[in-house]
């Protein structure tokens, strides 16, 4: 797994790369982690299109920096659209529930 950082002025961009499993995990989170400082106005964009699996802690970490960040994704390849799809999942699922739950 690698992951790199671009900053720009406009947008902080993480690159990852390879199978985002085990301390891989850990290690995305924080690299996050040490980046929300320098966020400020910049939109946090993960790139996802190298990336060839991640396990379920692995979306987690995802889907917590989409909804602590409202990170956007990106990615072609089919594991990347897996992914982004099942973090989008989960960030739409709890709102399903709560509408089900009052009506």
């Amino acid at each position: 797994m690698r992951i790199n950082v671009k900053l720009s002025a406009w947008k902080a961009e993480l690159r990852l790369e390879g199978r985002l499993v085990g301390p891989w995990v850990a290690e995305l989170a924080r690299v996050w982690m040490e980046l929300l400082p320098e966020l400020g106005k910049r939109q946090l964009v993960v790139d996802l299109g190298d990336v060839t699996y991640a396990d379920e802690d692995g979306v987690e970490v995802l889907h917590v920096m989409h909804t602590e960040t409202r990170a956007a994704f990106k990615g072609i390849g089919i594991a990347a659209r897996q992914v982004i799809e099942e973090v989008m999942r989960r960030a739409i699922l709890p709102q399903l529930e709560e509408r089900h739950v009052h009506d």
